[in-house]
């Protein structure tokens, strides 16, 4: 692998497939400088989000690995030289984009709690403090770029027996299973847009809760099946819940944002509400706090 500096210029790093490469990053400021140390993780967010997002080892692939050394101002790129060119080629395009990192979590708790962490500025619900110690049922962050739509999830794919099919041959009549899948879990879109100070940030924001299970509905009781007879499978009982907003936000802080109303099967219930908590932090540009040309 080749090492890459912000000049432009390239020495050598270690050999074959899975070599490493010490890639320059965006700021070149003294090794103190709080801005570099603040957007170092957004930074590698966004490479490993737009770089072969599956084969990084903090995204359980077996080849990709990345570490920042702060006395060089550097990262340290495991990878292909392939992907090494790739990020080179990002970092040189975010010089001049501000980064924008979101955090987000689903949280269920009652509006006692809300209450007592909760204060309003201007319309908006400020969140004191961090969110440790609450009951969090889901929870995702990703970097992007202001004004850039970013999305992810911290659900999986599940599968569910969703039928039975008669299969009739040579006049003897079986049945077939069908399994479908249905994707669970948190999935959030968020497009944020800086204001020119890059204190305030307006989101528009798509958000969905999924969930297998529950009680499932009253049904009335069944007869044992005939003899050569079926049991057909019960109705998946889904809680979905869902959030379609956009708002104005300071940076740097915890918002709630809303509640997502809980449903099943799509039809409203009496389920515990799910209050979704967005923090935004920005990074400024590296040219803005002194990168040397």
């Amino acid at each position: 692998g080749s090492a890459l500096r912000g000049d432009g210029s390239e020495g050598r790093g270690g050999g074959g497939g899975g070599g490493g490469s010490v890639v320059s990053t965006p700021s070149a400021a003294a090794p103190s400088a709080p801005a570099e140390r603040d957007i170092i993780p957004q930074v590698i967010d966004i490479i490993m989000t737009a770089i072969d997002t599956y084969t990084w080892v903090d995204n359980g692939g077996e080849l990709g690995h990345i570490t920042y050394l702060p006395s060089h101002h550097s990262l340290v790129v495991t990878h292909t030289p392939e992907v090494q060119a790739r990020i080179a080629e990002l970092l040189e395009a975010i010089q001049d984009r501000r980064v924008v990192s979101t955090r987000a979590k689903l949280i269920q708790v009652d509006e006692t709690q809300i209450e007592a962490n909760v204060r309003v500025e201007q319309g908006v619900a400020i969140w004191q403090g961090e969110p440790a110690d609450l009951p969090i049922i889901a929870e995702v962050r990703y970097s992007g770029f202001d004004g850039q739509t970013q999305s992810a999830s911290d659900g999986r794919e599940v599968p569910y027996l969703s039928g039975v099919m008669p299969v009739v041959a040579a006049g003897v009549v079986g049945y077939q299973t069908e399994v479908s899948k249905i994707e669970t879990g948190l999935t959030l879109t968020v497009t944020p847009m800086l204001s020119e100070d890059a204190n305030q940030v307006t989101l528009k924001v798509l958000a969905e809760y999924l969930l297998l299970g529950g009680e499932p509905p009253a049904t009335q009781p069944q007869q044992e099946p005939a003899a050569g007879g079926v049991v057909l499978p019960d109705r998946v009982t889904v809680d979905r819940r869902g959030l379609d907003l956009s708002v104005r936000i300071p940076e740097g802080q915890w918002v709630l944002i809303g509640s997502l109303s809980a449903s099943r099967d799509g039809e409203p219930n009496a389920g515990k509400p799910i209050h979704l908590l967005i923090r935004i932090d920005t990074g400024t540009p590296a040219r803005e706090r002194g990168n040397p040309e």
